[in-house]
């Protein structure tokens, strides 16, 4: 497992932490609304996918399933945060509290599979030697 993909796994568990933390009600520092918290998600989720980027296609190119997935949810997440900050909310999504629990399923999500992509490669580099 890099480093990187180590950093990728604990940036996802502090975004779902945040996440969690506003949805459910408690006071997360500095982020007094349910807007900043939303921007400061996507902020994080931007640092994870170059870290997801630089890695798949530095190493795999597009070959692996994870990049596509990972393009899918962050052109969703792309859709959701013009809509928050555009005040111009989603419509099947409504209010910014929706779209902070739709971010937090799919942060949820990226993170699995971001992790069982970064074991199966453990797991195949180990097995060709």
């Amino acid at each position: 497992m890099t480093f990187s993909g180590i950093i990728g796994i604990i940036l996802g568990g502090i975004n779902i932490f945040i996440i969690g933390s506003a949805v459910k009600g408690s006071s997360v520092a500095l982020l007094q609304n349910e807007k900043a918290v939303f921007i400061t998600a996507f902020v994080i989720c931007l640092a994870m996918c170059s870290i997801g980027i630089n890695n798949m296609l530095g190493n795999h190119g597009f070959r692996i399933t994870g990049f596509i997935i990972g393009g899918i949810f962050g052109s969703m997440l792309l859709v959701m945060f013009i809509s928050v900050v555009s005040n111009n909310p989603v419509p099947i999504l409504g209010t910014v509290r929706n779209s902070l629990v739709a971010l937090l399923v799919l942060m949820s999500v990226k993170l699995a599979v971001s992790t069982s992509n970064i074991v199966y490669l453990a797991v195949s580099a180990g097995a060709g030697r």
